[in-house]
């Protein structure tokens, strides 16, 4: 006698089991949980940044700010624009600020040197060397290295500059005799607005930046 045909039939067993289904959904719950805390994180940070500039630049007035005050307000400015991730056209910037800080008040003593040396976390140069210029004020076209922020210039700041740590002194200037660094110029008006350029070797502006 034939046997039945659904004694025939083979079971099929699911390709996951039921633990193995729990820890699936676990684990995108908690990838989604990690991506949402990642964008609560960097609200805050911006949130942050916002309050600490807003402290910085508090009281400034353009028609009687002396020129350190101005000077402070562009280097504040520029430096809080460029500590906000930035995506250029074929690169991205995530800088981090190494060596001197950012001024803490309109009144802090200016300084000599490099306004801001970044280390580029992200996927597009490995440094980016800053100066900021408020309003109409430009480069220094006559300095003992030549025009300010031109290679020789730069080069001889970071000699003279104090990092932290050994290991951020190399970077920078690894980068710098590799050539794997952008020089930018950062222009600021009186109502905090930055405009960045792109310098070549010899400082002169050469395009937008990035």
């Amino acid at each position: 006698m034939n046997e039945p045909i659904a004694a025939k039939v083979t079971e099929v067993k699911p390709t996951h089991n039921r633990q193995q289904l729990l820890k699936n959904l676990e684990s995108s719950r908690l990838a989604r949980e990690t991506s949402r805390f990642k964008n609560y994180v960097a609200r805050e940070k911006l949130v942050g940044l916002k309050t600490a500039i807003a402290r910085k630049v508090k009281g400034f007035n353009p028609e009687v700010a002396s020129t350190k005050q101005k000077g402070n307000f562009g280097e504040i400015m520029a430096d809080a624009n460029l500590s906000k991730p930035i995506q250029g056209d074929r690169v991205t910037y995530n800088l981090r600020r190494v060596g001197r800080d950012v001024p803490r008040s309109l009144d802090t003593k200016l300084e000599k040197g490099i306004d801001g040396i970044y280390i580029n976390e992200a996927d597009g140069p490995s440094v980016v060397i800053n100066e900021a210029k408020y309003g109409s004020s430009t480069l220094n076209p006559k300095t003992s290295d030549g025009k300010q922020m031109n290679r020789d210039w730069i080069e001889n700041r970071i000699i003279e500059t104090n990092f932290e740590n050994l290991e951020d002194y190399l970077k920078v200037r690894n980068a710098m005799r590799q050539g794997d660094y952008d020089s930018v110029l950062s222009k600021v008006d009186a109502k905090g607005n930055v405009h960045h350029y792109r310098l070549d070797e010899e400082a002169n502006i050469i395009g937008d930046w990035p």
